[in-house]
């Protein structure tokens, strides 16, 4: 069997992941962790119907993001859980994460089936396990589920729920 893969953008991301997609809009959104193509982080969507490309500059690190059901997403940015209007470009704290650790930040995250956020950190030197995995909850509140992380990525669930893997 052959596959064929195809490019659909040449958006020369620094640092693209963090792959969503809404099923209801059709469109594809993903975050440029350290921002080059736009001299910054920045959040993108894409239209594959239209070919409509859209980014949103973010002057911190993100690490991830969530789609909402208002629409608008919840950000994984290197110092916390954030809420992002795609309308207006603007992001709103909604709790600071390890800010008593200056060279961790948070780093991949996904939303599990229950709408809750889980993002984990990550230590900027990649040497000591001094990061924790987080959960934001739909209510907001904020729980550290893990901690001992050096680089916490790839988080996905079993098929059965159950079971929760990052690497």
């Amino acid at each position: 069997m052959s596959i064929k893969i195809e490019c659909l953008l040449e958006c020369e991301n620094h640092l693209g992941e963090g792959p969503v997609w809404d099923v209801e809009e059709g469109r594809l959104y993903w975050v440029d962790g350290t921002g080059r193509r736009v001299d910054k982080a920045a959040v993108w969507r894409m239209d594959p119907k239209t070919g409509k490309v859209e980014n949103w500059r973010v002057d911190k690190d993100v690490g991830a993001m969530a789609l909402r059901k208002d629409g608008n997403a919840v950000m994984a940015l290197a110092d916390g859980f954030y809420f992002f209007d795609f309308d207006s470009g603007q992001y709103e704290l909604i709790t600071e994460i390890e800010v008593d650790q200056p060279r961790t930040r948070l780093n991949d995250g996904k939303c599990d089936r229950r709408g809750r956020f889980f993002a984990g950190g990550m230590d900027d030197k990649e040497e000591l396990g001094i990061c924790g995995l987080w959960r934001l909850d739909p209510d907001l509140s904020v729980t550290k589920v893990d901690d001992g992380i050096i680089c916490s990525n790839g988080p996905c669930w079993s098929p059965d729920d159950k079971t929760f893997y990052f690497a």
